[in-house]
């Protein structure tokens, strides 16, 4: 518990917390049924959608807005030397976004097992994409002379990587047409799994819980994936095997996604064939809704960056779009991709060096799709563009394949795991917050960062929230008014007001990440505040209770990452936190209840539990004039702890910042807040 009160206020806030603690015991749900506001029919006119689709139905136009834009400016796109400086804009900002590349180190890279097929050889190889961090992959060499053309192939989220058979059969395929393949296992699949020592097992569920902590660092999960393929993309042209000056990439699904980023950012990549992901984030956000923490960069579809767009970078080297009719990625979408590269292209001079292949399946990489892939690699680096059907190709058992001893790459001496990697960088990080936060003249500059990253805007930019009351109930014989509080259009915060019996002289604002409930559970003990004259409001912030939307993607981690969590990375995707609009939303609640309700100089303390402490410390530390005394329990107490391995409860995807760790983290805000309220109410 962290409270804090402003020097001089007489509050027996203490002794209530005790007894209230007394009543809850460890358990703080109420008995009475959830009191339900957004249902009273003097909420409808506010109301714009059902509760549980608001967050979602207040992204979409922002969505459609920032990619009209994006449109708009593609359009005009004629002359090359626009072109040029158009592609290394976008190249620019997304290596920024995923915080930089790391340096190239050795590659460390051995050979531990080779077989001899028909027409070609495997070699089972690792290699090192950073220190002590390493590879598995799979070498598919032809036979007969060399230097042959080099593919990276990127798997998809098989949970056996480059052993599942489909990718056996796409590498196999390359190679008796006489392109040399290096099959990568991707983090969290095949034999670098890096959860399977706690139980977790899935390469998406694995994705998906490393992916907060390089957010907090300003990177993404994508950062050291797209650094792990770069690596295998040297590790090929260090063959005397392979032509160095003539590479391609191919990749499914989550391959697809690799294939695009690797395509976009390095200019080595002659050729490209993406299947199964391109698509546009529109219609993608719609269904089947935004993908693994890998696929969702920071800021994208506010700075325009599309599917698209991974093409558009790389105009007008060669591109193959390989899509599936009844695929779950929207194929309208593939085609709009489509149809805005070969404009592009066509104005460059090789509207041939862009295509779209559709086959009637579902997602993956069927039949029709590897042979697709081969015969693009082959008439772009091969100089043979010839018809040609996939032979019965001999595959393996999973184990044969296995590079590391016991297919576990942490079964390598000094092997370390992302999360040590995630632990390190917070390290470096820290021992400059440290500094930074030890030098009382950096702290005006320190805030103003925080408001930054966490979008919170200034005071002189808040508005009270519009109110409206809808009704009233009575449990355990407290009357709560039913209100709603609407800080902007299309957001509508449901809230439960208990006022004292001879008038307000301040008020307690409660919130708590399970919803405005839980206050119902203190009943016995709102008869203390009431007796200081204080009226206790209890509101859900967006996404908190009667507008936590029904998880729709991730239920497996949805306690780990939040109920919320397709919305919050759509939100992510236009440079917004959902720390941040949530901490705005309760600052305008405070300044409603300060400038319509209370008398002046009139006290506002703020209590927060659970998830919602993240948003509500933020708030209390920029706007430290708002609060006289804060209570908060339960919650994260360190984002520092998800570098370390991930939190299986807590919304921690919801609490996260882009880049918060450059600057600060939750215990240095703690820390601020003792000094924050004295320094505003000693005014």
């Amino acid at each position: 518990m962290n409270r804090v009160s402003a020097p001089g206020l007489r509050t027996p806030l203490l002794a209530w917390l005790v007894a209230w603690c007394l009543v809850l015991g460890g358990d703080r749900r109420s008995s009475a049924e959830p009191i339900r506001v957004l249902d009273e029919p003097g909420a409808a006119e506010w109301l714009e959608v059902e509760p549980r689709r608001m967050l979602n139905a207040w992204l979409g136009p922002r969505v459609d807005r920032a990619l009209d834009q994006r449109l708009a400016r593609r359009e005009p796109l004629f002359d090359q030397a626009d072109v040029a400086a158009y592609q290394q804009e976008m190249r620019d900002f997304f290596l920024d976004s995923l915080g930089g590349l790391p340096e190239r180190t050795p590659l460390d890279a051995r050979v531990t097992g080779v077989w001899q097929g028909d027409g070609y050889r495997i070699e089972k190889v690792i290699y090192h994409s950073q220190p002590d961090f390493p590879v598995t992959a799979t070498l598919y060499l032809p036979d007969g002379p060399g230097p042959h053309p080099g593919v990276l192939h990127s798997c998809g989220h098989s949970v056996d990587g480059k052993a599942a058979e489909l990718y056996q059969r796409a590498s196999a395929l390359m190679a008796v047409q006489g392109l040399a393949v290096l099959c990568v296992d991707p983090l969290g699949q095949g034999e670098r799994k890096q959860l399977a020592s706690q139980g977790i097992s899935g390469a998406t569920t694995e994705h998906m819980l490393m992916g907060v902590a390089p957010i907090l660092l300003g990177e993404n999960l994508a950062t050291t994936m797209i650094w792990d393929g770069i690596r295998g993309l040297d590790y090929l042209a260090s063959r005397p095997e392979v032509d160095g000056q003539r590479l391609g990439c191919v990749g499914n699904s989550g391959g697809g996604m690799m294939t695009s980023y690797l395509m976009a950012l390095d200019p080595r990549v002659q050729a490209a064939a993406p299947a199964c992901f391109i698509t546009d984030t529109r219609r993608k956000n719609v269904h089947p809704g935004p993908g693994d923490a890998e696929q969702n960069l920071h800021a994208q579809t506010l700075r325009g960056l599309d599917h698209a767009d991974f093409i558009l970078m790389r105009a007008p080297r060669p591109t193959l779009i390989l899509s599936a009719t009844k695929d779950f990625v929207p194929i309208e979408g593939s085609w709009e991709a489509f149809r805005q590269a070969k404009r592009l292209y066509s104005r460059l001079g090789l509207p041939e060096g862009v295509e779209l292949v559709e086959v009637n399946e579902p997602h993956g990489f069927s039949p029709g799709l590897r042979v697709a892939a081969a015969r693009w690699m082959a008439r772009w680096l091969l100089d043979r563009d010839e018809a040609f059907e996939e032979p019965e190709l001999e595959t393996h058992p999973v184990s044969f394949l296995h590079a590391a001893p016991g297919g576990d790459v942490f079964n390598l001496d000094g092997a370390r795991s992302f999360f040590d990697l995630m632990t390190a960088r917070n390290a470096e990080l820290a021992a400059t917050r440290s500094r930074r936060w030890a030098d009382p003249d950096e702290r005006q500059t320190l805030l103003g960062e925080i408001r930054q990253l966490a979008g919170i805007p200034p005071r002189d930019a808040l508005a009270p929230a519009d109110k409206r009351r809808v009704g009233e109930t009575s449990v355990d014989g407290i009357v709560w008014e039913k209100t709603i509080y609407r800080p902007e259009a299309g957001i509508v915060l449901p809230a439960l007001i208990a006022r004292p019996p001879d008038g307000t002289k301040g008020v307690v604002l409660w919130i708590d990440g399970d919803g405005k409930d839980s206050v119902l559970a203190a009943a016995e003990s709102i008869g203390p505040w009431h007796e200081q004259g204080l009226a206790v409001c209890a509101v859900d912030l967006r996404g908190y209770g009667e507008t936590a939307a029904r998880p729709w993607r991730y239920r497996a981690v949805s306690r780990a990452m939040g109920r919320n969590s397709p919305e919050t990375f759509i939100a992510y995707m236009l440079g917004q936190s959902l720390v941040g609009l949530r901490a705005t939303d309760l600052l305008q609640i405070a300044l409603t209840w300060r400038t319509e309700e209370l008398p002046a100089g009139a006290a506002i303390h703020l209590v927060a539990r659970g998830h919602a402490t993240v948003p509500a410390l933020h708030a209390a530390v920029l706007e430290r004039s708002f609060f006289a005394e804060v209570d908060f329990e339960g919650g994260l107490e360190s984002w520092g702890e998800l570098c370390r391995g991930p939190v299986l409860d807590g919304w921690n995807l919801e609490n996260a910042i882009h880049g918060a760790l450059q600057v600060y983290d939750l215990p240095d805000l703690h820390r601020a807040l003792p000094q924050a309220v004295e320094c505003e109410a000693s005014r």
